[in-house]
């Protein structure tokens, strides 16, 4: 949320569209490995059209195969397919360049649509995320993220999101630049349910925590490494559930290659490794 400053800012957080100086564009898979029927691609982009004001989209689509039955009997046996679409029109404005402590504060806006299909069902709704961000003393980034705000599909609302980041950025001899970023995140009644009652939980919390050591080879050219983990308590608050994270990147000139692995330490509550792959360009 705090280091969004590329052409993934208007998922993360469209406030940090104010910090890209030039058009990027950027297009990320994502597969299942214990679940090849399951997948999502990101499309995304930020326009920045003249100070303080830039421009951005995002286009999210989620693909998931569904089975109903007994696959040896064909009578009780069917298959369907789920396909999700977010479709976000993002707006970042440059408030201030310094105010006190805080420098570079801008303020983000996505406008949502929201679609489902299968073969028998379809729907769509709107909603809106709001989302700010500043650059505090000794170049501390600051984020915040309010996500589905005011959801609604066909009359079902859905509660929003609330997320917190922070992030840092160290360079070390101009040629090696490391980045520290952790989130914190707040979700009302969602995901997983108390597995005595069968309630959903009141309240989610979950931290994510990340590191990215780049290599700046030279003006061209940077090899990336990173490591990274998010962390949810268990229903009985007494233990974790974790997805262990790791990646590589390579930005050569206006163009950057990034690949992560994501493990799920808990099964029971959650679709196991999945693999991203993401490309983007800068204009």
């Amino acid at each position: 949320i705090a280091v969004a400053d590329d052409a993934n800012a208007p998922y993360w957080n469209p406030a940090g569209m104010a910090q890209v100086k030039n058009m990027e564009l950027s297009v990320t898979n994502q597969i299942n490995q214990e679940f090849p029927g399951v997948n999502v691609n990101l499309l995304s982009g930020v326009f920045p059209v003249r100070a303080p004001l830039a421009l951005g989209f995002n286009w999210q689509m989620i693909n998931a195969g569904l089975e109903e039955g007994d696959p040896d009997n064909a009578m009780e046996y069917r298959k369907d397919a789920w396909q999700e679409h977010l479709f976000s029109l993002s707006l970042s404005y440059q408030l201030w360049e310094k105010l006190l402590a805080f420098r570079n504060t801008a303020i983000g806006l996505n406008l949502n649509r929201y679609t489902y299909s299968t073969e028998y069902y379809h729907g769509a709704g709107m909603g809106f995320d709001a989302a700010l961000f500043t650059l505090l003393p000794y170049d501390i980034r600051l984020g915040l993220m309010a996500r589905s705000l005011a959801a609604d599909i066909e009359g079902e609302t859905f509660d929003p999101e609330f997320r917190l980041g922070l992030g840092y950025k160290l360079y070390l001899k101009k040629q090696h630049r490391l980045i520290f970023a952790s989130d914190a995140s707040f979700k009302q009644d969602i995901e997983y349910v108390d597995q005595a009652s069968l309630d959903f939980r009141q309240y989610n919390f979950k931290i994510f925590e990340g590191v990215e050591y780049s290599f700046l080879l030279s003006e061209d050219f940077a090899p990336a490494l990173r490591l990274g983990a998010n962390m949810t308590p268990l229903n009985d608050r007494t233990s974790l559930w974790a997805n262990v994270t790791g990646g590589l990147g390579i930005a050569y000139k206006s163009f950057k290659l990034d690949y992560a692995v994501k493990y799920n330490t808990a099964q029971d509550y959650g679709l196991g490794m999945s693999h991203h792959i993401a490309f983007s360009l800068k204009r």
